[in-house]
Order: C-alpha cells, then structure tokens, then sequence
C-alpha cells in the first residue's frame, strides 16, 4: 500500500487541483496513517511496524519531504494507536505478557 496526498480547492472539492504526490517510499505504508493538526507532517506505519514522519508544505506549492523513522514497535501483536495533535506523544496498545 502506498499513501499519496494531492491539494484541493476547497471552491471545487470535487476536482483536484494538481497532481498526487506519493508520500511513502518503497517500504510502502500499512496503515495508521494521520496528519498532525497543523497539516506538516503525516504519520504512517510500515509493514515491519515502523512508525514513521513525513514533512508536509502546501504552500505556495504542495511538497512532500522524505519518511524518516521515528520508531519500532517491537511487539508483533501490537494493537490500534493513537498521536497527539502536536504530534509529540504517540499512545499504542500493547499485550499484556
């Protein structure tokens, strides 16, 4: 699975207004995907249970910086998660051992 972003006009949400920019790189993304509240930066997990963080410009122009790792989750049985607005404190579900 990969994530792309492509801007809009709020006037004509129904018809993009540029292209769609891949956002993942070639590890690809397995879900968890969410924006931080501000809209510069996606979050995203990759199917070795990386989470990672991509910068986000929309303006002038929409820009896409490069994934980085910000951490594994080492547990395969790891469940749903969660990040914080400001994307400083993620929350995941672990099992109990």
């Amino acid at each position: 699975m990969q994530i792309y972003v492509r801007p809009f006009d709020p006037n004509k949400p129904e018809s993009p207004a540029g292209p769609a920019v891949q956002v993942t790189d070639l590890k690809g993304g397995a879900g968890g995907m969410t924006w931080r509240q501000d809209g510069k930066e996606i979050y995203f997990l990759t199917r070795d249970r990386e989470v990672m963080a991509v910068d986000i410009t929309t303006t002038p122009k929409l820009q896409v910086g490069t994934a980085r790792l910000l951490f594994k989750i080492a547990d395969p049985l790891a469940g749903a998660g969660d990040v914080s607005p400001d994307g400083e404190r993620f929350i995941i579900s672990m099992p109990v051992k």
